[in-house]
């Protein structure tokens, strides 16, 4: 698996006939460069992928599902609190929003929850050859950085990335009990409650934000 990534800048000043050489080198180089067949196999990958764990995923996540976004997530949650509105009922709401989302995810956790979900075999191996030595580096202004080992976080602009990242957190509705309803997008989670009369209802919701 390709897990570095090499951008090459080639002079200006050369003649039509060279540059015309260059531009159909750099279209067929495209097509058959390794980004370009990482990201075939990727989307090969997820199209069965997909259909295999779709059916899994909480119905509270509205991220990167087909059928589903961050529309639909609004509209239930404003669809649960005009109900209540309707009967004079109190919701309270807490937003949550996890800092580097995307960029925290342990590979050895994510690997164990793919494999829960029936990922094994020769699969369960690429997804960890996916994800495992990886290095990045930043480009700026002519300055490259030096090539840092990437230890965990899936990998973003990838079509594999999303699905994972959902994989990832999909049982956070699990530790809730019942104390509120989630709707997430992704890791943007709303938790909302219904108040009633007693106080202990607005505990119960701030209860659901502590470890």
């Amino acid at each position: 698996m390709w897990s570095n990534t090499i951008r090459m800048e080639i002079s200006e000043h050369h003649s039509t006939a060279q540059e015309a050489a260059e531009r159909t080198s750099r279209k067929l180089s495209s097509h058959f460069s390794p980004s370009y067949c990482q990201q075939s196999l990727g989307t090969f990958v997820y199209s069965q992928f997909y259909e295999h764990v779709s059916y899994l995923i909480t119905t509270h996540q509205h991220g990167f599902l087909r059928n589903r976004s961050c529309v639909t997530q609004l509209l239930s949650v404003l669809h649960s609190i005009g109900r209540k509105l309707d009967t004079n009922e109190q919701t309270d709401i807490a937003y949550l929003d996890l800092a580097k989302a995307f960029d925290s995810v342990d590979h050895s956790i994510l690997l164990q929850k793919l494999k829960c979900y029936g990922v094994t075999g020769r699969l369960l191996n690429w997804f960890a050859d996916y994800l495992n030595n990886r290095r990045q580096r930043v480009v700026m202004d002519g300055a490259t950085s030096q090539w840092t080992p990437v230890t965990s976080g899936v990998p973003q602009g990838s079509i594999l990335g999303p699905m994972m990242f959902v994989i990832f957190i999909n049982d956070a509705p699990d530790v809730i009990n019942n104390k509120a309803i989630p709707a997430l997008f992704a890791d943007d989670t709303k938790l909302y409650k219904n108040i009633l009369t007693s106080v202990n209802d607005c505990n119960q919701l701030q209860e659901t934000n502590t470890p």
